[in-house]
């Protein structure tokens, strides 16, 4: 169960900072463990089993083909909504919670994807943006996804249509793009520039 919540929940865009072994034993635990207490409390609503059932009894029960495979089911369905419901709101919610109990210590905020880039850019908003490096402008666009933040080396995807072209070159050069906030990689020494999208261009936020 615990290998199935972690796979949806990895095809849902968690995509954690490398953990040691033990570490990921634990997280496979725990996401079995509540796998494994909604199926209890499934069976025993269903009435398939019971809390005041004796060891002997479910011993029994074991031995049907059809009620394994029941069993089987409802784990791993148990494992996908859970390993989907953790990273789509528990987690997110979890962290928010947090990151406001960090900003009134005056603390630096957690992303616990460990890339900083992530947590601005994947929020299923649009984003329109800069990247800059030695004072030149690379590119320019929406922000369309990056790389994996366990990966050795990051790429960014930028989308532009054409129907925003000639409107963006008109703001460019009058500079009439409204400047939201800035990032630096202080490692690669690149510029991202994150700008306020037109209310004319009619692209939701």
């Amino acid at each position: 169960p615990g290998f199935i919540a972690k796979k949806i929940s990895k095809c849902l865009g968690d995509i954690p900072a490398p953990r040691s072994e033990l570490e990921n034993i634990l997280v496979y635990f725990v996401y079995s463990l509540f796998s494994f207490l909604a199926t209890l409390t499934i069976l025993n609503i269903s009435g398939q089993i019971s809390l005041n059932n004796d060891w002997s009894y479910l011993e029994h029960q074991f031995t049907k083909p059809w009620f394994c495979l029941n069993v089987l089911l409802i784990s791993s369905i148990c494992s996908a909504v859970i390993g989907g419901v953790w990273t789509l709101y528990g987690e997110k919610l979890l962290l928010k919670m947090f990151n406001k109990i960090n900003l009134s210590l005056n603390k630096n905020l957690v992303y616990l994807t460990g890339s900083m880039l992530h947590e601005l850019f994947d929020d299923d908003k649009n984003h329109l943006i800069q990247i800059e490096k030695d004072g030149k402008i690379i590119s320019f666009g929406f922000y369309g996804g990056l790389s994996s933040p366990t990966s050795s080396k990051v790429e960014i995807i930028l989308n532009f249509g054409e129907e925003w072209q000639k409107s963006n070159d008109e703001y460019l050069k009058n500079n009439k793009h409204k400047l939201n906030k800035t990032y630096y990689d202080m490692t690669n020494l690149i510029t991202i520039k994150e700008y306020e999208i037109p209310k004319e261009w009619n692209v939701p936020n």
